[in-house]
């Protein structure tokens, strides 16, 4: 019953933390290996803009750019 409590508390806690960073979590698995602890795992979808500059030999300036990040990471939490 406590791994459910740990569970639900992570979930809680990492939503709550992604919301103001606009992240969200999705494809959670988990597993129990042969010494019984529990291991799950999850991936974390972030997109950001980022705000950048290039030089350009011909006219000898910086030119500003935009650009779209795209991360999709997968992370492992261990209950133990």
């Amino acid at each position: 019953m406590s791994k459910l409590f740990q569970i639900l508390g992570f979930l809680v806690l990492f939503s709550t933390s992604t919301l103001a960073q606009e992240k969200y979590f999705h494809d959670l698995r988990g597993m129990e290996d042969s010494t019984g602890t529990t291991h799950l795992f999850y991936r974390v979808f972030e997109q950001k803009t980022v705000n950048c500059s290039y030089y350009d030999y011909e006219s000898d300036s910086y030119i500003p750019s935009t650009t779209t990040i795209t991360d999709n990471n997968v992370y492992h939490f261990n209950l133990s």
